[in-house]
């Protein structure tokens, strides 16, 4: 099997997909493809077990922990 590998640059953002390795990078980092109702599942799914209080705090953590790695990102 030969090696495949495509790129897509969007702006600065740089997309690469190696398949003999099954690895996804956004700009040079792994990277995961989720669809939108896997994400609404999850979601979900931290609700129902952590309750409305502990999932707005987790979705709190998670957005200020997100947004220091993009603009870490951005500043590089």
């Amino acid at each position: 099997m030969s090696a495949s590998f495509s790129q897509m640059k969007i702006n600065s953002d740089e997309f690469n997909w190696r398949n003999e390795q099954g690895l996804l990078t956004y700009n040079n980092l792994p990277a995961i493809i989720i669809w939108n109702q896997g994400l609404e599942i999850l979601m979900m799914s931290i609700d129902e077990i952590a309750g409305e209080e502990k999932t707005n705090e987790i979705l709190t953590a998670f957005g200020k922990r997100l947004g220091v790695m993009v603009s870490q990102s951005y500043s590089d």
